[in-house]
């Protein structure tokens, strides 16, 4: 893979610093084998492996895109609104994904939830207290009724 410390994959033929598409293609099986080491990290084995099949590589089939974005709620509406444009574009549906997404997915329906708990919690603790004023009025009453029977009883 390296000779005398360096990458054997430089493309030096090209003026723009990017592989033309032969080139591309002539690479690419090589980076995708490729596991990346202190002397050279141009290697996709890990990262991209599964995400690309190579049979037959005329037209290749992506199965993840990697897109680089901040850990913000406003990316994560970005990333749905570039996943909409693409999707529209190529005609395939594509699913934005980041661990991060599914916790701020999880604030926009929290309303409806902390609304419901609200809702159950006050209702518990009214029935708890219409509950407890029972048993404080019975016990209010039989102590009432024990003092008036005996006072009755004195007489």
């Amino acid at each position: 893979m390296t000779r005398q410390g360096r990458c054997t994959t430089n493309v030096r033929d090209t003026g723009s610093c990017r592989p033309s598409t032969s080139q591309f293609r002539q690479k690419l099986p090589w980076f995708l084998n490729a596991l990346p080491t202190a002397n050279c990290a141009k290697g996709g084995h890990g990262a991209y492996m599964n995400s690309v099949d190579t049979n037959g590589i005329e037209s290749l089939t992506v199965f993840a895109c990697r897109y680089i974005h901040m850990i913000l709620f406003g990316n994560c509406l970005a990333a749905r609104e570039f996943n909409s444009r693409v999707s529209d574009v190529s005609q395939m549906e594509i699913f934005p994904y980041s661990v991060f997404y599914i916790f701020f997915e999880q604030y926009w329906s929290i309303w409806k939830t902390v609304l419901i708990n609200l809702y159950l919690a006050l209702g518990v603790h009214y029935m708890s207290l219409k509950q407890i004023r029972k048993i404080c009025s019975a016990k209010l009453l039989n102590f009432y009724l024990q003092v008036l029977g005996r006072e009755n009883m004195n007489c």
